[in-house]
Order: structure tokens, then C-alpha cells, then sequence
């Protein structure tokens, strides 16, 4: 009668207790290499998904536990495209410890999670993050529309703007030639009657006694004793009263 091989009922036990989940984090010996349960990073199996962490050169075995579970969980998430677990539980059911011999040490992790929350979880991340681009969508429309406005706005200005330098410059010429033609055409001895003759009527009409002055926009023409007798750029005019022979006063031909 053959005897029963204690070893193999032990790896049985071992590896019933896993598949129900009731395992506790089996540290696994120094055995010079990344155990065979650490070829996937992340996998489904049944009801669960499962991923491992490392954590290298840890500067003890705490810390490499901690840093080696969080690089698990990351890779999990990673696993099932989320950005982070939340408050998802995952239990740690294998872990591998080797020390490198200069004080550090490597840590390998294995763990699981239920794959029902897991999903629920992501599916109600999925329908938050759609939320957030509907109302970014919206937000970036609402901008845009006013965006068009705004430069409905600025053209409407602009058009307007440009109008009325058209006109400026249209009454700036028109200025020019009321000037111009009061300096050309008027002369020495004219009475008032010829000036507006030969100039158009004054803008403007000024007395002295018995001097007048008629301004032209950009002139002046001076009248002394009821004839003209020159004419005073608008900046240097002074008044009615100035004489002919005052400074930036020009005498008519």
C-alpha cells in the first residue's frame, strides 16, 4: 500500500484556501528572482482580478510592503482604465521578500479584488467624468457663442470707427479748402461784401470798432476800416483788434 505524500496534501490545502480567498499573504523565500506569480502584471481570473506590485531596493521591509501594495494597486487601476481605486478593497495574497545583501531589499506583491464593485465602481467613474465634458462642452459653446458676439461687436465698431475717420477726414479737407480758398482768392482792399465773393461766408465774425475779422477755419482774414488787409493763421490769432503787422500776420497780394 502506497503512503501519502505530506507535502502534496499541504499544496492542495494551500491552493484550495487561495482559490476561496481565504488565504493570508504568503511570504515567499529568497529564491534569487522574481517568483513565477509576478509573469503578469495584471490578469482576470473567475470572479476576481488580480495585480502585482514591486517595490526595488526598498530601504526596509515596511516600506517596501507599503510601497509595493500602492504600486499594485496603481497597476490594477492602470489594469481596468481608472485613475484611481477609491475606497475599492484589494487584499494581498502572495508576497515575495529578497533581500539584495547591501541592506535593501526587493519586495513582490500580489493582490485581488472582486471584479462586481469593481466594474460598478468604474462605471459610475465613466458617468461622472461623462458629466464633466458635457458641462465642459456646454461652458466651452457658451464661451464661443460669446466669443462671436464680442467680435459682431468689434467689427460693428470697427465699421463705425471707420466711418467716422472717413468723415474727420472729409472735414479736415473741407477745412483745407475753406482756408485755401480765403487765402487765394482774397485781396488787398476787398470789403466784406467781396470777400464772401470770392471765400464763401465766415464761419465765424468778429468786431473791433471799426476793424472786423471773418475766420475761415484755418484763418482769419482782418478787415481794417471796412477792407481786408491780411490774414492770421487760427493757432496765432489773437483777436479782431490785432494789427496787420503783429507777429504771424500775413498781408494780402
Amino acid at each position: 500500500m502506497s503512503r501519502e505524500n505530506p507535502m502534496r496534501k499541504r499544496v492542495f490545502t494551500l491552493a484550495a484556501l487561495a482559490a476561496l480567498g481565504g488565504l493570508r499573504p504568503a511570504v515567499s523565500p529568497a529564491a534569487g528572482g522574481r517568483p513565477f506569480w509576478t509573469e503578469k502584471d495584471a490578469y482576470v481570473e473567475g470572479d476576481f482580478v488580480y495585480a502585482v506590485g514591486v517595490a526595488e531596493a526598498s530601504s526596509s521591509r515596511e516600506k517596501g510592503r507599503k510601497d509595493a501594495l500602492a504600486d499594485a494597486r496603481d497597476m490594477l487601476a492602470d489594469f481596468v482604465q481608472l485613475t484611481e481605486l477609491g475606497r475599492i478593497k484589494a487584499d494581498a495574497i502572495r508576497e515575495h521578500l529578497e533581500d539584495r545583501g547591501d541592506g535593501t531589499v526587493d519586495v513582490y506583491m500580489l493582490i485581488k479584488t472582486a471584479y462586481a464593485p469593481l466594474a460598478h465602481f468604474k462605471k459610475a467613474q465613466d458617468a461622472d467624468a461623462l458629466g464633466r465634458v458635457e458641462k465642459l462642452q456646454k461652458l466651452i459653446e457658451r464661451s464661443l457663442k460669446e466669443m462671436r458676439t464680442q467680435l459682431e461687436r468689434l467689427e460693428k465698431s470697427q465699421t463705425e470707427s471707420a466711418g467716422a475717420r472717413t468723415q474727420l477726414a472729409e472735414l479736415v479737407k473741407s477745412f483745407d479748402r475753406t482756408a485755401n480758398r480765403a487765402a487765394d482768392n482774397v485781396r488787398m482792399g476787398m470789403t466784406e461784401i467781396e470777400v464772401v465773393q470770392v471765400a464763401g461766408p465766415a464761419v465765424q465774425r468778429e468786431k473791433c470798432g471799426g476793424d472786423l475779422a471773418l475766420n475761415y477755419r484755418r484763418l482769419w482774414v482782418l478787415l481794417k476800416s471796412g477792407v481786408a488787409g491780411c490774414y492770421v493763421p487760427t493757432e496765432q490769432y489773437a483777436s479782431p483788434c490785432m494789427a496787420c503787422n503783429s507777429w504771424g500776420a500775413v498781408p494780402l497780394k
